[in-house]
């Protein structure tokens, strides 16, 4: 769990939530898309096996896996952007093969902090000793 929060973003969840903020423009650019969130969620679903049955084998073959997953180049400029900073975070996103333990995701870390967030914006921002300051 520290590891969610030390890394919010070395997450498989917002890792894919990247690629809703995309906007395709072509139907090609939309096929790209569609076809590499079916390749992340696959992807993450073996992450998921793994973690029940952790290998050295297994892990060898996920980490070719990602490398081939993310060094694609689609000729969409912003997802390939988006595949560069994936594999930039290679070491964050498979830190589960060192330690299967840890989450995929940080929706624990997320649901801990919700009721501060919902405090924080009913009373319109945080509080410190020189007073008010917003954050919306």
């Amino acid at each position: 769990m520290l590891l969610s929060r030390a890394c919010p973003d070395a997450s498989w969840v917002h890792s894919e939530r990247l690629l809703h903020k995309l906007m395709p423009a072509t139907p090609r650019q939309v096929k790209h898309v569609e076809s590499l969130r079916e390749l992340i969620w696959l992807f993450y679903k073996l992450l998921k096996d793994y973690q029940r049955h952790p290998s050295s084998r297994a892990a060898r073959a996920l980490q070719v896996r990602f490398d081939r997953i993310f060094s694609m180049r689609t000729g969409y400029g912003d997802l390939d952007k988006l595949l560069a900073r994936l594999k930039r975070r290679k070491a964050e996103l498979l830190m589960v093969l060192e330690r299967p333990e840890i989450p995929l995701h940080t929706n624990a870390s997320e649901r801990d902090l919700r009721g501060f967030v919902i405090k924080r914006k009913i009373s319109g921002g945080t509080v410190s000793r020189n007073g008010i300051t917003t954050d919306k």
